[in-house]
């Protein structure tokens, strides 16, 4: 029977393959890791039954590493992270929020409008606060006929700005017609309060 070809083919397919301990699939033995203290040299579970287990383990590793984190704060030191690159940026914010502006002009548009309708007080206070800035930065002597043409020659699409702002970094400016002037909607949107010299150059 030991020269029966049948017989040593059989023995031949039994030596090269092996059923997996965890899906019960036959498979050759190139399909199972190594291990030195089992009888044929293998694990009992194949590689792709091995592969689940592993990442079975990791997924649940970084579940525990992800909820052991305090998510506020992570969000927080992120923001004060990205506030130190706006401010040490400033050109790049002005120009990246042009660009975010040119882009979505329609929806930023409408989501200022929405957040207007849904936050009336918060809005009310910042014209209030608005106002008595402008007042306490309007000399006497400021011609407020002048101030008023000045917004009332507005154009379409145009915010009156203070050329050298009400409250700069390095400098404040007055609430007079002299220190101010029409600029694009968009401009107005993404300037900051900083006083560029080169603004008066442009003026005169």
């Amino acid at each position: 029977m030991s020269g029966d070809p049948f017989y040593i083919g059989l023995k031949d397919w039994i030596l090269m393959y092996k059923s997996c301990s965890k899906c019960g699939i036959e498979k050759p033995l190139s399909e199972f890791y190594q291990q030195r203290k089992a009888k044929d040299g293998k694990r009992p579970d194949c590689k792709e039954c091995r592969s689940k287990v592993h990442k079975k383990r990791y997924y649940a590793k970084q579940k525990e590493i992800l909820t052991s984190i305090k998510v506020p704060e992570v969000r927080a030191r992120r923001a004060e992270a990205a506030k130190r690159w706006r401010a040490r940026n400033p050109e790049k914010v002005r120009k990246n929020n042009q660009i975010q502006y040119e882009k979505n002009r329609e929806e930023m548009l409408a989501y200022q409008s929405a957040w207007r309708r849904a936050n009336k007080s918060r809005v009310n206070e910042y014209k209030a606060n608005r106002r008595a800035k402008q007042l306490q930065a309007t000399p006497s002597w400021a011609d407020r006929e002048a101030i008023q043409a000045v917004f009332d020659s507005c154009p379409e699409g145009y915010h009156v700005d203070h050329i050298i702002p009400l409250q700069g970094e390095n400098v404040c400016g007055l609430h007079i017609a002299e220190n101010l002037k029409p600029i694009p909607a968009k401009e107005n949107l993404s300037k900051s309060n900083k006083f560029r010299q080169t603004e008066l150059e442009n003026d005169g």
